[in-house]
This record gives structure tokens, C-alpha cells and sequence, in this order.
């Protein structure tokens, strides 16, 4: 599961582990899903950017929309199962500068910036 580590004015930046087994052949990019908070179909957000890292920043998010990712993991056999969705997160406008908002356990944090208390999630 991935985690959000900051959410700015248009932007998430996510973290997440490398699964546990490759298949025996090395990962060769990373693919990051977003959807709206209770939608059916998710969004590839990196349909030709190769992502390497554990760490990616999703750009062209709304204000006051709740958003999930999800992590999938690709190779020369295939393409991993989704990883189980981050907690939904979104910013809003407040006044003239933006506050980011996670739900965590039904507890809500607000601020320019949080930061995850837990480590990253596995992928798949």
C-alpha cells in the first residue's frame, strides 16, 4: 500500500516498498492508479513515464477532492496484482493557502505537509 507522504497545491507524493518476490525477473518500471474517493475505475496517472523509484509525485490533482493510489509492479512477464489503496487524501483551499487533509482510522490531519507514521506498504 502505498504511502502519501506531502500533498501540496495540485500534487501527492507517494512512497511504497518493492514486493517481496519479483518472479525471478527484475522489475522494470512501476505503475501508479488514482481514482476519486469511492469511484469504480481507476486512472494510470504514468501511462509512458518509466518510474524506477519508490517514490513518485502525481501532478494535476483538484482541490477539495478526495483521491486513493495504488501501486502495480511490471516486468518482462507481465504485470503485478494492485496493491490495496492508500488512505484517501485530498487538499482544500483555506483562505488563500492550501491545507492537506489525510484520513487515518477515521481521525483526520490537517497541515501543509504530513508525514507518514507508519513505513511503506508491499506492492501487490
Amino acid at each position: 500500500m502505498p504511502d502519501i507522504v506531502s500533498m501540496h497545491k495540485g500534487t501527492a507524493t507517494l512512497r511504497w516498498s518493492r514486493p517481496q518476490s519479483d518472479g525471478g525477473t527484475p522489475i522494470t518500471t512501476f505503475r501508479v492508479e488514482r481514482r476519486t474517493l469511492g469511484a469504480y475505475r481507476w486512472e494510470l496517472v504514468n501511462p509512458t513515464e518509466r518510474i524506477t523509484e519508490t517514490t513518485y509525485t502525481v501532478t494535476a490533482l483538484q482541490p477539495d477532492t478526495d483521491y486513493e493510489f495504488r501501486i502495480l509492479a511490471e516486468n518482462k512477464v507481465g504485470v503485478s496484482a494492485p496493491s490495496p489503496a492508500s488512505r484517501s487524501a485530498k487538499y482544500g483551499k483555506s483562505h488563500s493557502s492550501f491545507a492537506f487533509i489525510l484520513a487515518t482510522n477515521g481521525l483526520v490531519r490537517r497541515g501543509p505537509r504530513v508525514e507518514s507514521t507508519r513505513g511503506p506498504g508491499r506492492v501487490g
